[in-house]
């Protein structure tokens, strides 16, 4: 009987407390890059033996070589100033506090570097395992657009996460020259759609919910143009007791994602 289904983790791994340890000194200059790198590795070595361990068809590195899931968006491009973006409100049972994406996009977004080369690379060579890539929703960069400051670069956010798709998608065709078959964009900017605060910013910054739905899954649709490779999509609205993020049913905007998000023979995912 053919296989109707996968086993394989859909976010991050929990960094083991000497890899957290060794950033930070990394970062405050008691680290050499040679030797952060072999503490980065170890700590990838053990993701890989830890999930062919227990039996997964899919591995990844746990993003360990990653400050946060959108890295590719937030850390490596060009086009961007360090000018906190519009307040983003998070929340769970006891607290509500508010974050901002560290940056403003200013001028057109350009990469610099391709992050993921290095991580399918190294996984390739320790894993037996078909390996999984992630990479940011386009979409995502909706938290870094300001009426005032981005648009002297361009006419309105999509013209943004048009720019945005093509860098995703050239990262995801240069994976697939290296032979990687199966990349998953991460969209938390889809599921927090269900939460009328979040829609609410949203439609002030200049991206109404219905464009977003139509136009905007089309931008995301254009990342997944790569022969070869098997696209699956994470669309997340919050996770675990500590850090529920967002308020409201999937249902509500669920009819609309689903017929028209990555479109077979990708796979939908996700964690709710």
């Amino acid at each position: 009987m053919e296989r109707i289904h996968h086993s394989d983790v859909i976010g991050s791994l929990l960094r083991p407390r000497y890899l957290t340890q060794a950033r930070d000194e990394y970062a405050a200059g008691q680290l050499s890059a040679a030797e952060f790198k072999r503490i980065e590795d170890r700590a990838v070595d053990e993701a890989i033996e830890l999930q062919e361990g227990i039996g997964l068809d899919v591995i990844t590195d746990g993003e360990y070589r990653r400050f946060s899931f959108f890295d590719q968006i937030v850390s490596e491009i060009d086009g961007t100033a360090p000018i906190e973006s519009a307040p983003v409100h998070f929340k769970n049972a006891e607290a509500d506090w508010v974050w901002h994406n560290p940056f403003t996009v200013t001028g057109k977004i350009s990469q610099r570097r391709k992050l993921t080369i290095e991580e399918f690379a190294y996984n390739r060579a320790r894993a037996d395992s078909q390996i999984k890539i992630t990479l940011p929703s386009p979409l995502f960069l909706y938290s870094g657009w300001s009426p005032e400051l981005s648009t002297a670069a361009y006419k309105d956010a999509f013209e943004l996460f048009e720019d945005a798709a093509a860098i995703i998608r050239a990262e995801a065709a240069a994976l697939a020259e290296l032979g990687c078959t199966y990349i998953q964009i991460d969209s938390p900017d889809i599921g927090t759609l269900v939460d009328p605060e979040n829609r609410e910013l949203r439609e002030s910054l200049g991206m109404p919910t219905e464009r977003t739905l139509t136009e905007g899954l089309d931008i995301i649709n254009g990342v997944g143009d790569v022969p070869g490779v098997t696209f699956g999509v994470h669309v997340c609205k919050g996770k675990l007791s500590y850090f529920r993020k967002i308020r409201g049913d999937f249902r509500e905007r669920g009819q609309s994602v689903t017929p028209n998000l990555l479109r077979p023979p990708t796979a939908v995912l996700g964690a709710f």
